[in-house]
Parts: C-alpha cells; sequence; structure tokens
C-alpha cells in the first residue's frame, strides 16, 4: 500500500485470497497458502493497511481460484471445488476482507461445479448475485480481468462484443435501466470516497 502511495496509485487489485490445493498448486506461488485462516488473516491484514493509506484494496480471485487445474493466463480456468468446499475454505478469506472493509473485489473467470462448469462466475447469477451480494452480502464494486484473456475469451468473443450486447439489452429492456444504475452508482459512490470525483467547476455550477 505504502508502494502505490508513492508511486501515484490509487488502487491494488489483485491482493490475493484464494487458498491453494494441498498438493502442488497450478497458481504456484500467486497463492499466498493451504490455511484458510492464514489467508484470510493476510486479506484482512492487507485491505486494513489499504484502508489507512487510502488506497482501494480489491481481493481476487471470488470465489476462490486456488485450486485451479491451470493458470488463467493459459485458458479457460476449471475449479472442481463445490460451494460447500468453497465455504470452508476460499470464502472465508473473502468474509475477512469484506469485514476489513474491502469496497471492491475482482470476481475470477472459472468454471465451477455449481454452474455445471458451463457459466464462468464472471457471467454467472449464482456467484455474483445469490453468493457475493446475498450470502456474504458485499455491497462494494465487482470486478472482473480482461474479457479478452485466454480465460474467458471462448465465451465472451471479444470486448466490443460485451459492450454492445449491454447497450443492447438495455436499449430493448432486457436489462432494466434501474439495475444499470446501481452498478454504476457502486463505482460513483467508491469514487467519492476515495477523493477521485473531479469537483464541476464554478463555471459549470
Amino acid at each position: 500500500a505504502d508502494a502505490a502511495r508513492r508511486n501515484g496509485l490509487q488502487g491494488l487489485v489483485g491482493v490475493p485470497a484464494d487458498v491453494a490445493a494441498d498438493d502442488e498448486p497450478a497458481l504456484g506461488t500467486r497463492v499466498f497458502s493451504t490455511d484458510p485462516a492464514e489467508v484470510a488473516t493476510f486479506a484482512e491484514l492487507a485491505v486494513r493497511a489499504c484502508l489507512e493509506r487510502r488506497v482501494v484494496c480489491a481481493p481476487a480471485s471470488f470465489p476462490g481460484i486456488g485450486a485451479a487445474d491451470r493458470p488463467p493466463d493459459s485458458g479457460p480456468v476449471t475449479v472442481t471445488r463445490d460451494l460447500d468446499s468453497l465455504r470452508e475454505r476460499d470464502l472465508v478469506a473473502f468474509a475477512a476482507a469484506f469485514r476489513a472493509g474491502a469496497q471492491a473485489v475482482v470476481v475470477a473467470h472459472a468454471l465451477y461445479p455449481f454452474e455445471n462448469f458451463s457459466t464462468p462466475a464472471s457471467m454467472s447469477r449464482r456467484a455474483l448475485v445469490d453468493l457475493l451480494r446475498g450470502e456474504l452480502r458485499f455491497s462494494g464494486v465487482a470486478i472482473t480481468d480482461d474479457l479478452a484473456s485466454p480465460a474467458v475469451r471462448d465465451f465472451v468473443g471479444d470486448q466490443l462484443a460485451a459492450y454492445a450486447a449491454i447497450v443492447h439489452a438495455v436499449r430493448t429492456h432486457l436489462l432494466p435501466r434501474a439495475r444499470l444504475d446501481e452498478a454504476v452508482q457502486r463505482v460513483l459512490l467508491l469514487k467519492r470516497s476515495y477523493g477521485l470525483l473531479a469537483r464541476p467547476s464554478a463555471a459549470g455550477r
């Protein structure tokens, strides 16, 4: 957090909150520990340090990719942990980070059993609405990695197509305008709390 502030950065995206598999983890040293309690403590301390230094902290990668079968930058990722296993392991750290005050979270592009390995968590209502917003009651900003990354490219096509699909959904009322406003409001509240919104000039008032 100190280094981020010294270099003019206002956020740390991807603070490790994944619990490694007991055998050789595919993510290597990118995973902090195999012990959920140790990862939870690390995530909590990292978030608190960021808050003290006015740096946005976004733990990753919800709901946990510690047991991934390969690194996300090499292609679609599969995590075989079911919801009960995630609750016992990975979600412990995310819950700790949220209690400590994390205002953003990175959602994984990985595939999980609770979606029959067919929909990435970043596009899953079960992961984003039921689990993140409902069960863990997280009300901050949820972001994802690059939509052009190998882990999700087959599901998205490209980022322009994703953008066009959202615009079309709003214009045809498939996506309620209120839902879009809700997402934008979360981003604006986060920016305002860190002084990132420009104040209107006198001429523009």
